[in-house]
């Protein structure tokens, strides 16, 4: 699955480690706005992440950490996707499109890319009631 258009962060922002939450997953934060830029039958949409905003990356199960890291390839695809479900009204669907997107443009393997993407399509953004 692609979607028609032209998808891209337009910078690689830095992550400051913030502190281990009670079930020890390590939270980061972006040391400067992240960017992402969506061109779609000729219009275009741009997502700014803010510096400061806080993300685990990939909120994996602990029990698959081996496989999936919170912490890869994916981490600018997984902070906008946290972005989009906690602080935007996106809906899921858009969110994770965007994060399909996001792991393309990030050059995340086509196996890793589908087990993350149906994770999170089937498992994700239970926090926000979706």
């Amino acid at each position: 699955m692609t979607f028609p258009g032209q998808f891209m962060f337009l910078n690689n922002p830095s992550f400051r480690y913030v502190r281990t939450d009670a079930g020890g997953v390590r939270v980061f934060s972006l040391a400067e706005d992240l960017v992402w830029d969506a061109s779609l039958n000729g219009g275009s949409c741009c997502v700014r992440v803010p510096a400061g905003f806080e993300t685990d990356f990939a909120s994996v199960p602990r029990l698959f950490w081996r496989l999936f890291p919170p912490i890869g390839d994916w981490m600018r695809a997984a902070a906008m996707h946290d972005y989009l479900y906690e602080k935007t009204r996106a809906s899921k669907a858009l969110a994770d499109a965007m994060f399909w997107e996001g792991l393309i443009a990030d050059d995340v393997s086509a196996w890793t890319r589908r087990l993350m993407y149906w994770a999170v399509r089937l498992f994700g953004g239970r926090k926000r009631g979706f």
